[in-house]
């Protein structure tokens, strides 16, 4: 009878937890998924059944189990060991099984939902309010999680987590977005253009002009009034090179290159028509030179292959084919066409070398310096 009264008084503590937790979630404008939490208690680790069953209403909610007590997270530890489970973040647990299979965007979501379910008084912002407002989905810039505060004693960073020091009311400077506190869209680009190497940046900034977050002319004016803050005159040049017209992180990444090693800004996605059927081609970048000679330069990503958007139910071996005779077509132009792929923007001096022996125009002058890909 005593046994019985004490489980029954630990699942009412559990419960009421989860009920503490539910009211701070909505107070907070969080989600919270019909009545389940996604908070771990002891009392819910009896067996392994309740575990897997845990889990898999996580994964329906695209998040990863939280381990709201100390037994709970010794319990998981053990798992840990064994490889069964695995933890992306500070006490937030996925399957091994289930992790695997995700993708890099996927595996993104499924940590900044579990951390803003964790800690609800939290504001993203810099790289990881980009994730939210869906402008990257650089699992490399995943990390530090980017925290803001109004607080100077509180600006500390470490490898999982980086406070980065909003002086003015946060209020004024955060919104939900899917149900996540992030900084403001504005706010978001400004600390990204500022804070990240220039060809993350560039990148970002071109998906927020892409996805119209922003106007650019009046986002220009945004950057000019955050004078006062540090790094806001590089925030300012990396969104005058910004343009919506790149399709994809990777011709920003090849675009940055381009720029930080000295050569003209190309032309972006310029049409070109198939003397044959007519159709329309168009090609990621063109440069055209004083003498009129005209060189195309095409990014070679794995996205075409793999994203279904782009490849159109077409097997590897016909988009391979439909690229070759694209590449005919456009060589009766009179053009020259470059292609080149991510390996090769990594490496500086080849990538210069592979620009100057096709005769791409050097830019007048560079505010940008090279760095690492």
């Amino acid at each position: 009878m005593k046994a019985r009264e004490a489980r029954h008084r630990r699942r009412l503590t559990c419960l009421h937890a989860q009920s503490q937790h539910q009211s701070h979630i909505h107070a907070h404008g969080l989600p919270w998924i019909g009545a389940w939490s996604p908070l771990l208690h002891d009392c819910q680790m009896r067996n392994k059944s309740q575990l897997v069953q845990a889990f898999l209403r996580a994964e329906e909610s695209g998040q990863c189990l939280l381990a709201d007590d100390r037994n709970a997270q010794v319990s998981l530890h053990r798992r840990l060991q064994t490889g069964e489970v695995l933890t992306p973040f500070p006490r937030i647990y996925a399957r091994a099984s289930y992790w695997s299979r995700l993708s890099y965007s996927e595996k993104g979501w499924h940590i900044l939902r579990s951390l803003a379910l964790l800690h609800p008084n939290w504001t993203f912002c810099a790289a990881s309010a980009a994730w939210v407002w869906g402008i990257t989905e650089s699992y490399a810039l995943l990390e530090p999680i980017c925290v803001a505060t109004m607080c100077e004693s509180h600006v500390c960073t470490s490898e999982r987590v980086r406070r980065v020091l909003i002086r003015k009311g946060l209020d004024d400077h955060y919104t939900l977005r899917s149900g996540i506190r992030v900084t403001v869209s504005e706010r978001t680009i400004f600390d990204c253009a500022r804070f990240l190497a220039f060809h993350d940046a560039l990148a970002i900034c071109d998906a927020a002009l892409r996805k119209q977050l922003c106007d650019v002319d009046e986002m220009a004016e945004y950057l000019r009034g955050m004078a006062r803050h540090r790094c806001w005159k590089k925030a300012l040049r990396v969104w005058l090179h910004a343009d919506g017209r790149a399709e994809n992180g990777g011709e920003s990444m090849a675009r940055a290159r381009i720029i930080e090693l000295g050569f003209a800004t190309p032309d972006l996605q310029v049409p070109f028509e198939d003397p044959v059927n007519h159709r329309e081609y168009r090609v990621d970048f063109l440069w055209t030179r004083e003498d009129g000679h005209r060189i195309i330069g095409e990014f070679d990503g794995l996205q075409k292959y793999v994203d279904p958007a782009l490849s159109r139910g077409r097997s590897v071996e016909k988009i391979l084919r439909d690229e070759r005779r694209r590449e005919s077509r456009l060589s009766i132009k009179d053009v020259s066409i470059m292609r080149f792929d991510y390996s090769e923007l990594r490496d500086s001096i080849s990538f210069a070398r592979l620009l100057t022996q096709f005769g791409v125009p050097r830019a007048a002058s560079t505010h940008a310096q090279p760095g690492k890909l």
